[in-house]
């Protein structure tokens, strides 16, 4: 790990403690329990010798899971949805297959998508938006059942 990136590394984990939202419980002799925040959507994205840039966006999604359906040439693909603690509203979804973008722009966590007898071998992508960014793409290469 470089020095640039223990700095990122330690800028989101103080950013992390300073922000609002629920998290994990502390414990110490003059409270019972404090609340920490976790965010799941900051992510350092350019570290320079006295600065740190971050991004804030959805969580990543998933897992992505795969259901044939009967007629053997199409499958469903779902995923959990993402999480936003900043602007928990409006996240939508980009779907992809094979490098394509299918569909953007919907708020739906389920996709329908079809394959032929010789080529079952396919790869999708998810990538969350909402008001704050975008969120971590999410990539599952899937062979057709």
């Amino acid at each position: 790990m470089t020095t640039r990136e223990k700095i990122a590394v330690g800028t989101v984990a103080l950013l992390s403690v300073a922000a609002i939202g629920a998290g994990t419980t502390a414990v110490s002799d003059s409270s019972p329990s404090a609340t920490i925040p976790a965010p799941l959507n900051l992510r350092a994205y350019e570290v320079g010798t006295d600065y740190v840039k971050v991004s804030f966006g959805p969580s990543i999604v998933g897992p992505l899971q795969i259901a044939p359906s009967p007629n053997g040439r199409s499958a469903k693909i779902t995923w959990g949805g993402a999480t936003d603690e900043l602007y928990p509203l409006g996240i939508t979804y980009e779907f992809s297959k094979d490098g394509t973008i299918l569909w953007s722009g919907r708020q739906q966590t389920y996709a329908t998508v079809g394959f032929t007898r010789t080529v079952r071998s396919f790869s999708t992508c998810v990538v969350p938006h909402s008001t704050s960014g975008f969120g971590p793409k999410r990539c599952v290469t899937w062979t057709a059942p």
